[in-house]
């Protein structure tokens, strides 16, 4: 926990008072979605966002909130948790579009995507962060699962060889070897 701190520290000390001052703000949101203050988290990030230059970074973080009310919504009312969804699905697309650079906004699409049973949907935007990153192990690893989960098993298992090709330094390189070996049993 101390150096934990003390990197954050580090990390602040090098920031603008703008940028610090969103970077807080952006943490306190974060906190507040935890405890399940939504309104009051989305407040902290648009409040941010004035201060920041890369809205995509807000946006992004406003749509995490709205699927965190998603998720805290579905087991009370599923009708609110679809709204709240498809909110957030708008502010990381919104996120896309005010920087294309962003990877974050793609993946969290995705796993939207995937959550609802859209795997064609989730592999385009897993597709669109490698095409901006094109050695993103986590996108790498999401397009593999969401290949695997449509039935795709070439497809699928070509992604986890890249994985696995990147070595045991990857994070995803357990998970990569996991699944070559059920893939090498499903096909012919």
């Amino acid at each position: 926990m101390l150096l934990f701190l003390t990197v954050q520290t580090t990390y602040l000390k090098s920031l603008t008072s703008e940028q610090s001052l969103a970077y807080l703000l952006h943490l306190r949101g974060y906190l507040r979605t935890l405890d399940g203050n939504f309104d009051e988290a989305i407040a902290d990030h648009e409040k941010a966002s004035t201060f920041v230059h890369k809205k995509a970074i807000s946006l992004n973080f406003k749509g995490d909130v709205h699927v965190a009310r998603a998720g805290a919504l579905e087991q009370i009312k599923p009708t609110e948790s679809v709204e709240q969804e498809e909110l957030a699905l708008e502010l990381y697309r919104k996120a896309v579009v005010e920087d294309v650079f962003f990877t974050p906004s793609y993946l969290n699409r995705a796993r939207l995507f995937g959550s609802r049973g859209h795997f064609d949907s989730a592999v385009y935007e897993c597709t669109r962060a490698l095409k901006v990153n094109p050695g993103y192990p986590r996108a790498l690893y999401m397009r593999a699962c969401f290949y695997y989960l449509s039935g795709q098993y070439t497809e699928s298992l070509r992604d986890f060889l890249l994985l696995q090709a990147m070595g045991e330094d990857s994070p995803y390189w357990s998970e990569a070897t996991g699944y070559i070996e059920k893939i090498n049993l499903l096909l012919p």
